[in-house]
């Protein structure tokens, strides 16, 4: 029982690091079925994506107009923690939007810029 759920464990990680990801074609553009048509997305799953062109990987829109093969991207992630929002950054890195020095005393109660803001990471979120 103890070797099972390690080797479970492992198992899960492997198939969601596989299935992560969209393709994409080189220049940008979704992937199309072999005859040219886009491909069916219904929410269906018992629809293949591609009619007539098999069932599985082959039933999946895998050609591309630019005649590039079809590549797996992963989408960027923003920051570094849940719900993407930025990380963290030292107290000598953060800046007021107002231009004034941030003040970082023990109490609370005081407002860390002069506009009475609380000090950003960096400019883009003022």
């Amino acid at each position: 029982m103890l070797f099972i759920r390690p080797v479970l464990v492992l198992f899960i990680v492997a198939i969601l690091s596989v299935c992560e990801g969209k393709k994409v074609c080189a220049d940008g553009s979704t992937p199309t079925c072999e005859n040219g048509s886009t491909p069916v997305r219904d929410q269906n799953r018992s629809t293949p994506p591609c009619p007539g062109q098999g069932s599985g990987r082959m039933g999946k829109a895998n050609t591309c107009v630019d005649g590039s093969t079809p590549t797996k991207v992963k989408k960027a992630k923003k920051g570094g923690r849940r719900g993407g929002r930025q990380g963290r950054c030292s107290k000598s890195e953060k800046i007021c939007c107002d231009g004034s020095t941030p003040s970082f005393d023990q109490n609370r109660n005081t407002p860390q810029c002069g506009d009475g803001e609380r000090a950003t990471c960096s400019r883009d979120l003022c």
